[in-house]
């Protein structure tokens, strides 16, 4: 009976599948079917940052691109963010700013924020999660929330196996049991605002197909920030590798430079002050890439930034401090795997379509 049950299920299932790769005998371990709501979502995502680029642009006029530079340097911007503030601020309907960790692109969001705000826009940010969220709109000053809460409060709805519908104003709301409204006044966007995805790079495609109908319905500007090298999306993903693709190469930033590593160093007076660690910063981006591991890893080997655990024949340290962590079956724990799993709950707990 539960043979001819998995059976039945398997052949349902491959009736209603879309194959991805058009030839005859696929190896059963190449993932080669997906489903025709998957090909649609992703079809109009595309279709969307494809109209998006091929809008005309008006770039600002070259006089106040050098106010702009001015304005931006003052604030200790380096080059690749004075690009990303004089981008984000002008008439492009999508900007794509991709940056290593730790090169600014916070700083590069504050600065467009006051940037928008003399010109009488405004910056709305959203993230994947609710806990990134709060952070930027402590750090950057401009209203943040979820990018999940801001589908949710225009309408969008979602179950547990994905499905996603969308309420008109005057529906019943399936969560709250109450008419949907409409959203609330800190949800709406106007035409000229800027609609900012951050951490772009963890954003699924069902959220980012909803965020982009929101900003075309409103003729809201949007611009993705993220590193493609990063933690990945929970669901289906690569939005900001479409976006990449797709936005015109005017409209593309890379902030290349680390600022956030630093080492203390004594002056000539004895004094010790933290300066830009450029060395480190280097080895980081190298890292990010993913080439060249074995050039990277004798680096910071060299420079006594990493180290190997010694371990016994089963593969368990020796310090009696790690013994106690180490998992019982002797495998190694993968910090990559280990984070990524943490990040996927972060991201299922702060997601929740009722909070900001």
């Amino acid at each position: 009976m539960r043979r001819e049950l998995a059976e039945d299920l398997t052949a349902r299932s491959l009736v209603l599948s879309v194959p991805l790769l058009d030839r005859c005998g696929v190896p059963d371990h190449v993932r080669a079917l997906t489903s025709a709501h998957v090909v649609a979502v992703e079809a109009d995502l595309v279709g969307r940052l494809a109209v998006r680029a091929a809008e005309p642009a008006v770039d600002i006029d070259p006089l106040a691109r050098t106010r702009l530079a001015v304005t931006a340097g003052g604030t200790g911007l380096d080059a690749c963010q004075i690009a990303a503030v004089t981008a984000l601020p002008g008439d492009r309907s999508l900007v794509v700013v991709e940056g290593v960790a730790g090169a600014g692109k916070t700083t590069t969001l504050a600065a467009t924020r006051d940037l928008l705000t003399g010109q009488g826009q405004r910056l709305v940010v959203v993230t994947p999660t609710l806990k990134a969220a709060k952070a930027a709109a402590v750090e950057i000053g401009a209203h943040a929330g979820s990018a999940a809460w801001l589908a949710h409060q225009h309408g969008w709805r979602w179950t547990a196996d994905g499905t996603w519908t969308r309420l008109a104003a005057g529906d019943s709301d399936p969560v709250t049991g109450r008419d949907y409204t409409g959203p609330a006044p800190a949800a709406r966007l106007t035409a000229g605002d800027l609609l900012v995805v951050d951490e772009a790079g963890m954003l699924d495609q069902d959220t980012a197909r909803a965020l982009l109908t929101v900003a075309d319905e409103n003729a809201t500007r949007v611009a993705f920030l993220g590193d493609r090298h990063q933690l990945a999306s929970v669901g289906r993903g690569g939005v900001l590798d479409l976006a990449a693709r797709w936005a015109d190469p005017t409209a593309c930033v890379s902030l290349d430079v680390a600022h956030r590593f630093t080492r203390p160093t004594q002056t000539a007076d004895g004094a010790t002050v933290d300066v830009p660690d450029v060395e480190y910063a280097a080895m980081a981006s190298a890292m990010r890439t993913g080439r060249d591991v074995a050039d990277v890893f004798d680096a910071c080997t060299a420079a006594g930034r990493s180290g190997c655990t010694p371990a016994t024949r089963s593969g368990r340290p020796r310090s009696r401090a790690s013994r106690t962590a180490w998992p019982a079956n002797g495998t190694v724990p993968c910090p990559a795997r280990r984070g990524e799993r943490r990040g996927r709950r972060a991201a299922t707990r702060s997601s929740s379509p009722v909070t900001g």
